[in-house]
């Protein structure tokens, strides 16, 4: 069986479904502004970023419950998961920072700091491209 997911961001919900009945497995409560969802290279993981609450729920995969709670830095947003999946990199929408999270401990190790990037104007118009200068 392998589940759908569905964001509800006004709910604070995860909603995982079976892919085969369309059937619902679970709603998980994920905070107050769930963004992205992406899942581990094993599937053992969902990893969500939660930009109102400035965290990582981490839901485990087998009981769709959150196991780990992870701080990072403030509006996290988009993210993405080595393909050895050991490390998440976590982008801080509101500080322009990256938080590179450590799967095996479950915590934030490091944060990088990337300054103005491509992404949304505040007049939500267009997109624009600048390259990251990392510092």
């Amino acid at each position: 069986m392998k589940p759908m997911m569905d964001t509800m961001q006004k709910m604070r919900r995860q909603l995982f479904y079976d892919a085969k009945t369309n059937e619902l497995i679970k709603e998980v409560d994920s905070g107050a502004h769930p963004a992205h969802i992406v899942f581990t290279e094993n599937n053992q993981y969902a990893l969500v970023t939660n930009t109102g609450n400035n965290n990582v729920p981490v839901i485990d995969m087998k009981t769709y419950e959150v196991v780990h709670t992870i701080s990072t830095g403030n509006g996290p947003h988009g993210l993405r998961i080595s393909a050895d999946s050991k490390f998440a990199y976590i982008a801080n929408m509101n500080e322009n920072t990256v938080s590179v999270i450590d799967l095996g401990q479950m915590k934030e190790t490091k944060k990088i700091i990337v300054g103005k990037c491509s992404g949304y104007n505040r007049n939500h118009q267009r997109w624009r491209n600048t390259c990251c200068d990392i510092k």
